[in-house]
C-alpha cells in the first residue's frame, strides 16, 4: 500500500495509510513513486526505457521580495511530437505554516536576456506543509529555442483547511502498440468529506529525484464522495523506467458536488462475436425532461486489475426520455499488447462511470435530421454500415452524428454505435457516415433490422 511522502523532494513511502497523528503531517497531497508496486503483463514484451541525460541547470531568479517558496532543479525539454516546449521544476515551501494556491511565473528569454514568452502555472500540488515540496510543468508552443528558462513563486495564500487525503491504488504501466506507455491506477477518497481533483501529473525523474518529463492526467471524476474511488489514466509520451515516476495530485474539500446525474449508463453482459470474442453494449439512458450532455468513463479491467479507460463523451445531448446504445469491443481498446490471450476474454469485464461536474443539462437540444443506409458488408466479425447524412434547412449545423441500432426480428438488440459524420455540415448539404459494429455470432445482415436516426447542433 503507498501513502503520500511528506518530505521537501516527493518521495515513496510504502506504508498504510496514515492515522490521526500522522495526517496533519501530510496534508492529503499526493507524491507517489511507481516503483516496487508496479506490475507489468507478464506478457508484454521487454521495454528498453528512455535514456533522458541529466538536466542541466538554468537560471531561476531570485524574487526581489522575500518569498518562503523557492525553486529548484529548474530544465526544459521540447516535446516534438506535441510541438511544445516543457519547462519542469521544483518548489519548495521554506515557511512555518502551510501554503495554499502556489502559482509561478515561468518565461523564456534569448541570448540579450529579452522576454520571448512568459507564463503562469500553479504547482503539482498546490498545497504544501512547512518543508515539503511539489514539481511544476509550464508548457509553451516549441517555436522558438530560448538561451534562459527563469520561473519564480508569483502567487500563494494561506489555505482556509488542510488539504485532504487520498491513496492511489493498484497503479501499473501497461506498453501501448506504438511503444509508449500508460499508468492506469485508483484514486481513493480517505476523507469523510467529498473532495475534488484539481489535477493529476506523473513526472519522470532521474536518480537524483530531478524533472525531466511530465504528462498530466485522465481521471474518470473529479469529485469523489466519502470512501468514493476513480480510476484514471495517464498516457506517458515515453516508454518511461516505472522506478523514475512519480505522481503527484491536487486535491482540495469539494464545495461543488455537482448536481444528480439523470442519464443512467448500463453495462449489458458480454455477447460472443462472429469470431469468438466477447463486446459489450453501453446504453445511454435519459431519464429527465431535458436534453442532457453525457460525460464519463467506461474502465475495462480484469479482476481487479485495470487494463484501459475510455471516454463516454457523445456529441450531441441525448434527447429528454431517449435511450442511445453503442458496442464496446475490448479486444481493440486494449493498449496493453498486440494481441491479448483469448483466455483473457471471459475475465474481462467493463464498468461505467459517469462524470457528475462535466455530466449537464444541454442548453439547447440536438435537432434531428434526415438520414439513409446506403450500404452495408460484413467483413469478419465487423458490420460496415455506410450512408448520408441530410441538412434541408436554411442554417448550417454542428456535429451531425448517426446512431444505429441493429435489432433481431424478435426485438432483441444485436449491436449499436455512433460516429460523428462531419464537423459541419451547410445549408442544404450532405454529408457520408460509416459505422463499423461487432455483431454476434451467427448474424446475418439481411435477416435483421436497422434503426438509424441523426442529430445536429444549431451553431
Amino acid at each position: 500500500m503507498i501513502r503520500p511522502g511528506i518530505s521537501a523532494r516527493p518521495q515513496p513511502m510504502f506504508a498504510t495509510v496514515p492515522g490521526p497523528a500522522s495526517a496533519a503531517a501530510c496534508f492529503g497531497m499526493m507524491a507517489i513513486l511507481l516503483a516496487s508496486c508496479i506490475s507489468q503483463p507478464s506478457s508484454a514484451p521487454a521495454t528498453t526505457y528512455i535514456a533522458w541525460p541529466s538536466p542541466s541547470p538554468l537560471q531561476v531568479v531570485t524574487p526581489t521580495q522575500p518569498s518562503p517558496l523557492q525553486v529548484s532543479d529548474l530544465t526544459w525539454r521540447v516535446d516534438k511530437q506535441a510541438g511544445t516546449l516543457k519547462v519542469l521544476g521544483l518548489v519548495t515551501n521554506h515557511a512555518t505554516q502551510p501554503l495554499g494556491d502556489i502559482t509561478l511565473s515561468v518565461s523564456l528569454r534569448d541570448e540579450d536576456g529579452s522576454l520571448i514568452a512568459e507564463a503562469h502555472t500553479r504547482a503539482a500540488r498546490s498545497n504544501l506543509s512547512p518543508g515539503e515540496g511539489s514539481y511544476f510543468l509550464a508548457l509553451f508552443p516549441a517555436a522558438r529555442i530560448p538561451a534562459q528558462v527563469q520561473a519564480q513563486p508569483a502567487s500563494f495564500s494561506e489555505p482556509s483547511s488542510w488539504p485532504p487525503r487520498a491513496e492511489m491504488k493498484t497503479p501499473i504501466v501497461v506498453r501501448q502498440r506504438d511503444g509508449s506507455g500508460t499508468i492506469l491506477g485508483w484514486l481513493e477518497n480517505m476523507e469523510t468529506a467529498t473532495i475534488r481533483v484539481s489535477g493529476l501529473t506523473a513526472f519522470l525523474t532521474d536518480p537524483l529525484g530531478r524533472p525531466l518529463d511530465a504528462a498530466e492526467d485522465w481521471l474518470t471524476q473529479s469529485v469523489l464522495p466519502p470512501d468514493g474511488s476513480t480510476p484514471f489514466r495517464i498516457r506517458l509520451p515515453e516508454a518511461w523506467d516505472p522506478d523514475h515516476i512519480i505522481v503527484e495530485a491536487d486535491l482540495e474539500f469539494a464545495r461543488d458536488a455537482g448536481r444528480p446525474i439523470d442519464v443512467r449508463i448500463e453495462v449489458a453482459d458480454s455477447r460472443a462475436s462472429q469470431q469468438g470474442l466477447p463486446f459489450y453494449l453501453v446504453t445511454l439512458t435519459n431519464q429527465s425532461q431535458e436534453p442532457w450532455w453525457v460525460r464519463g468513463l467506461l474502465l475495462i479491467e480484469r479482476e481487479t486489475e485495470p487494463l484501459a479507460v475510455l471516454p463516454i463523451q457523445p456529441p450531441v445531448p441525448l434527447l429528454a426520455g431517449n435511450a442511445w446504445s453503442y458496442a464496446v469491443d475490448p479486444a481493440l481498446a486494449l493498449p496493453l499488447m498486440k494481441a491479448p490471450p483469448a483466455d483473457w476474454m471471459p475475465e474481462i469485464r467493463i464498468r461505467a462511470f459517469p462524470d457528475p461536474l462535466e455530466s449537464r443539462p444541454a442548453v439547447l437540444a440536438a435537432v434531428q435530421v434526415p438520414v439513409a443506409i446506403t450500404g452495408y458488408e460484413l467483413i469478419g466479425r465487423m458490420l460496415h454500415l455506410r450512408g448520408l447524412v441530410e441538412n434541408r434547412s436554411e442554417t448550417p449545423l454542428k456535429a451531425p452524428t448517426v446512431w444505429a441500432h441493429v435489432i433481431a426480428t424478435d426485438g432483441r438488440l444485436l449491436t449499436a454505435g455512433f460516429a460523428q459524420a462531419a464537423e459541419s455540415m451547410e445549408a442544404w448539404d450532405a454529408a457520408p457516415f460509416h459505422l463499423a459494429l461487432p455483431v454476434p455470432l451467427g448474424f446475418d445482415p439481411a435477416a435483421a433490422e436497422y434503426d438509424i436516426q441523426a442529430y445536429a447542433l444549431r451553431p
